[in-house]
């Protein structure tokens, strides 16, 4: 009589069971990953649309031979204002590509704070703009000459992946500015983290200190990242990168 060699196999219960577990780990493990992809391609957007704002300003420096276009573009006068704005706008979109222009601030997307708990808004007579036109590279921009809590500036408003997600303050959205005649293009800075007790009743209540922290409950919370995003630091916990941190 013939005798056949027994082999070992898996039942259909331990199949199952085996299943269940890559599916547990899966279920563990995917979503980590996938938040970790997102923020390494806003990171990339977010260091692509600073170079292009900042080559598109030195080439306007060297196109229009001035020592400093802060000084020149920053002059004030209490009857026209900033009137040199218009000039600017003009001057720049020569050295950068638009996709679209006088896009309506109302098809843009609805902003949303730093640690997405509410819309973002200014909550005072101080406005933070909506970009309105569409860069060559898909991001959206809004250029200002205006004056704020850290001072007069020449300030570029952008989302750097246009009407994609998250549109959050501080995670697609961030503010560069021009702040001295040195003509070096930096992000707008956390002055201060203030508590909703010093700033509730403050005329600029959304804005105060330009937060940028999970701490803040202000309307403006993620106004003041900018800074921390371009040195890649968190700015609730210097022991991070700015990416890494970002609240969910």
């Amino acid at each position: 009589m013939c005798e056949f060699e027994k082999k070992a196999a898996f039942t259909f219960g331990e199949v199952l069971i085996t299943l269940a577990i890559i599916g547990i780990v899966a279920a563990m493990t995917i979503p980590t990953l996938i938040n970790n992809y997102q923020k390494k391609v806003l990171k990339t957007q977010f260091m692509q649309t600073y170079a292009l704002i900042s080559q598109a300003v030195g080439l306007m420096k060297a196109d229009e031979q001035l020592s400093s276009l802060y000084d020149y573009y920053i002059a004030f006068n209490p009857t026209n204002g900033f009137y040199r704005e218009n000039q600017f706008k003009q001057e720049f979109f020569k050295c950068v590509k638009v996709q679209q222009k006088s896009v309506s601030p109302s098809k843009m997307p609805t902003y949303y704070t730093y640690d997405g708990s509410r819309v973002f808004t200014s909550d005072g007579s101080y406005v933070v703009y909506k970009p309105d036109l569409i860069l060559a590279n898909g991001a959206y921009l809004r250029l200002s000459i205006a004056g704020s809590l850290d001072g007069r500036g020449i300030r570029f408003n952008v989302d750097i992946n246009g009407a994609k997600g998250p549109n959050r303050s501080g995670h697609d959205v961030f503010v560069f500015q021009i702040m001295n005649s040195s003509d070096v293009l930096e992000g707008k800075k956390m002055l201060h983290l203030y508590t909703e007790d010093e700033w509730k009743d403050h005329p600029y209540a959304g804005l105060l200190g330009q937060p940028c922290s999970v701490k803040s409950t202000q309307a403006a919370n993620g106004v003041g990242c900018t800074w921390y995003a371009l040195r890649d630091v968190c700015p609730d916990d210097d022991t991070k990168g700015y990416w890494e941190c970002l609240p969910k």
